[in-house]
């Protein structure tokens, strides 16, 4: 609870991730926007972070991504 964790996804310059993250509590978000949705059109080739954080107590939450 209240601590974030990062991931790492690479991908190539041009292409977009799409991240959306749900919980049994419905208090994990996005660090970077506070929502449970992420998108980001990519300016370099690599890998990108992103992380989520748990705002409430002990929960799963489930992480989905796509590279477009």
């Amino acid at each position: 609870a209240n601590r974030a964790q990062c991931y790492v996804a690479g991908a190539s310059r041009g292409q977009t991730i799409n991240a959306t993250v749900s919980s049994r509590n419905g208090k994990v978000t996005f660090v970077d926007t506070g929502e449970t949705s992420y998108s980001k059109y990519l300016e370099r080739s690599g890998d990108h972070t992103f992380c989520v954080r748990n705002y409430g107590g002990t929960t799963a939450y489930t992480l989905t991504v796509s590279i477009q």
